[in-house]
């Protein structure tokens, strides 16, 4: 054999063994992209998790006999489009009356048609 052609053949399998190589690199760092790409992911969500508006409804005793129906949201985000549903009317002996039907606190604007934004910190009460 000539010395020629061992230097090609060590050339071509130099180059065969480089784009492997390469190759090789090209994955690992596609699965190094994937866990980074994963791990933003979830400090996002965690992020605006944090920032999500929590609305809670709680009834609070005031005054011995009185109850009021507060609605916070406890949470740092603006709250939109709240919708309230309840399973029967809630009534109270001190509801306001029109005419001389008792109009149930249900049927508050607030309960009945939703609340467009409630701010974060922000609450409103019905007794």
């Amino acid at each position: 054999m000539e010395l020629a052609t061992i230097a090609q053949t060590v050339s071509a399998i130099g180059s065969l063994l480089l784009a492997a190589l390469f190759a090789y690199q090209v994955t690992v760092f596609k699965k190094q992209v994937e866990v980074n790409r994963g791990t933003l992911d979830e400090i996002r969500e965690g992020r605006t998790s944090h920032e999500r508006p929590q609305v809670v409804v709680t009834a609070e005793y005031r005054h011995g006999t009185l109850v009021e129906v507060v609605i916070a949201n406890i949470g740092r985000g603006d709250t939109r489009n709240v919708t309230f549903e309840f399973s029967a009317p809630m009534e109270s002996s001190v509801s306001y009356r029109r005419d001389s039907e008792v109009v149930p606190l249900s049927e508050l604007p607030h309960f009945r048609d939703g609340m467009s934004y409630l701010a974060p910190g922000a609450e409103i009460a019905t007794v």
